[in-house]
């Protein structure tokens, strides 16, 4: 099986997981260790819609 990058997206902070559901791929981000200070960062989860 061959596969083709498409195209690329940086979402910031470290990979936690990946679910597929109806077209719509979920990825788990922890926050990034190198926090400038003052700032604030949270974990999060980020939809693509990959019909789109």
């Amino acid at each position: 099986m061959e596969f083709t990058l498409q195209r690329t997206l940086n979402i910031g902070g470290y990979s936690r997981g990946l679910a597929w559901r109806d077209g719509i791929l979920f990825v788990g981000l922890s926050a990034s260790r190198n926090v400038v200070e003052g700032e604030h960062q949270q974990a999060k989860i980020v939809a693509f819609d990959t019909k789109t």
